[in-house]
């Protein structure tokens, strides 16, 4: 007899873990499958936890040679190498990991290794490999979470070593004396500039004229202030007619004739749906040429007790967005209330320095019909931004009207953490006058919300003053 289960939980992300819980918490017998031994899927093991831990890896170096305390800070005795900068993230997949299958133990949820398949829309075997017989579960709800992969096109030539995506990068044997990162969009832009803060001279290549174009542009323009002070040479509005690894390296021809050089290059453009994986066209579910699956505001796919979360199912394809999608949908599956997308979601990357950003920019609120009037605050010019060094941009999106905060957008040390303030203000339709009243811990990197509402509030005075409309 098929084992059988009130929800099949496909992939051990943050969509995966989430809704494995939440189904678990309600009461419901859960499976959850994933191709791995460890658990954790992507955001584990190539993506979110590795990729920001190595960041923090090139924040420590880098402030150990270059710090702002110090007048002279002699450099080390020896260079550091691919060991030292990826033993803390190896630390870090290994303990998350581990607290994930203490976490499934605790919560009673049966976890099968192995790749999964759909045989029909209530049924997924599990194929665990040689020696391991198939094991065939039945589902009553089922909510695929197997998160996405590098796109590798077949005209690039990856061989793990000279030309590497993102998956491939840990797994290097050495450092490169120098890099081409193809593709500036968040994975790209982020590992230009960890691998630059090491001091390894980077070539950040991208065919679309705007950097992050998602992004507030002012705040993009000052990453650039700042990511020009190290050796990272952008690529903008050149799109690459060809990919070539050399005797030296890796060697990147790019449209206007130019040709880039370096050790290694990294492909980093785009990322590509792992639902493919599933033979999903046995269930019925439909999905772009991609294999992103297209879900209603509850994240059901065309097959009402079918869900999808996270990466599979596209844009923002981030681990926040992916826990909090991933817990909707299974709420909604076993019909329980505040299952709509959430619509105000908080985007964080990790570039050096970070970037985080939540609701409008004063171009989309002035097109939304609002006044907006924007509040700013340079980091550096803060206490703690004088203390530590950093540097950065705060703006704050105001309503002139009614004087609500309707957007945020900041660069700088701390910026993913400062945005959620920023977000119950908004959450819990806060004005301007909550910020400026409020009273912060002095010096924190927060108190520059402080800063741009009274900068905020002092402009809209003035305006009032000499009657502008």
């Amino acid at each position: 007899m098929d084992d059988h289960f009130d929800l099949i939980v496909i992939g051990s992300g943050p969509a995966g873990e989430s809704g494995a819980f939440e189904a678990s918490r309600l009461g419901k017998s859960v499976a959850l499958i994933d191709r791995r031994f460890e658990l954790g899927g992507n955001c584990c093991h190539t993506g979110t936890l590795p990729s920001k831990t190595l960041r923090e890896s090139s924040l420590a170096w880098s402030h150990a040679i270059d710090s702002a305390f110090l007048p002279k800070v002699e450099a080390r005795e020896h260079p550091i190498t691919m060991k030292d900068f990826t033993w803390r993230a190896d630390e870090v997949m290994q303990r998350e990991s581990a607290r994930m299958r203490n976490f499934m133990e605790r919560f009673r949820i049966a976890v099968f290794q192995g790749d999964a398949t759909f045989v029909d829309d209530h049924s997924v075997q599990v194929d665990g490999g040689a020696g391991t017989p198939a094991r065939r579960l039945h589902g009553d709800h089922i909510l695929i979470a197997v998160g996405s992969r590098p796109v590798r096109p077949a005209n690039v030539p990856f061989d793990g070593r000279r030309i590497f995506d993102s998956d491939e990068l840990l797994a290097l044997e050495n450092l490169p004396k120098s890099l081409i990162v193809i593709g500036a969009g968040v994975v790209g832009s982020e590992y230009a500039t960890i691998f630059s803060n090491l001091g390894i001279p980077v070539q950040l290549v991208d065919a679309k004229d705007a950097h992050l174009p998602f992004i507030d542009q002012e705040i993009v323009a000052y990453l650039h202030r700042e990511v020009v002070k190290r050796p990272l040479t952008l690529h903008f509005g050149t799109a690459i007619s060809g990919i070539n690894a050399t005797e030296a390296g890796a060697e990147v021809t790019l449209a206007n004739g130019t040709v880039l050089r370096a050790e290694a290059a990294l492909y980093a453009l785009g990322r590509g749906s792992n639902a493919d994986r599933l033979a999903i066209d046995q269930a019925g579910i439909i999905a772009d040429k991609r294999a992103t699956i297209t879900v209603d505001e509850h994240y059901r796919t065309n097959v009402a007790h079918i869900a999808a979360a996270g990466d599979v199912i596209g844009f923002p394809a981030l681990a926040a967005t992916s826990w909090d999608q991933g817990r909707a949908a299974v709420r909604a599956q076993f019909g329980q209330a505040g299952t709509l997308a959430q619509k105000l979601l908080p985007y964080g990357i990790y570039t050096i320095p970070e970037i985080s950003t939540i609701g409008m920019n004063e171009a989309e609120a002035a097109k939304a019909g609002f006044a907006p009037v924007v509040g700013r605050c340079e980091m550096g010019n803060t206490a703690r931004g004088i203390i530590s060094g950093d540097q950065g941009l705060l703006k704050l999106v105001i309503d002139r009207t009614s004087r609500a905060l309707l957007g945020a957008h900041c660069l700088g040390a701390r910026a993913t953490d400062i945005i959620h303030i920023a977000m119950m203000c908004i959450r819990l339709k806060g004005t301007v006058d909550d910020l400026t009243e409020a009273v912060f811990n002095y010096p924190t990197v927060s108190d520059a919300i402080k800063v741009a509402a009274l900068d905020a509030t002092w402009q809209m005075e003035a305006l009032a003053k000499s009657g502008a409309a």
